[in-house]
């Protein structure tokens, strides 16, 4: 069962849980200082060319993730549809009153 401290109050007098870390969670803050490090170290002189190269040495050698990867680059990433399978077709429900 949640804790009180993790309720806050919903709908028709209910209570939801809280959404999100827990408090004195530090891993955003640990995530950006390290996208900020690669993104850093990324944009030195020549530091990208290098990576595209590696990678399109890789695509050359036959390496599937290296070809997915350059195709998302240059063409983007093809959606994907949201369905159910034959005996489960995913539904939508809609409720609407007015009081």
């Amino acid at each position: 069962m949640a804790k009180d401290d993790e309720m806050i109050p919903g709908g028709r007098g209910g209570s939801i849980r809280k959404r999100g870390a827990p408090k004195g969670n530090h891993n955003a803050k640990k995530a950006a200082v390290w996208s900020k490090a690669v993104r850093d170290e990324a944009y030195k002189r020549g530091t990208l060319a290098k990576l595209a190269k590696a990678l399109i040495a890789k695509g050359l050698e036959g390496d599937m993730q290296a070809l997915r990867e350059i195709g998302d680059r240059l063409e983007g990433k093809v959606p994907q549809a949201i369905i159910g399978d034959g005996e489960n077709p995913i539904g939508i429900a809609i409720e609407v009153s007015f009081k």
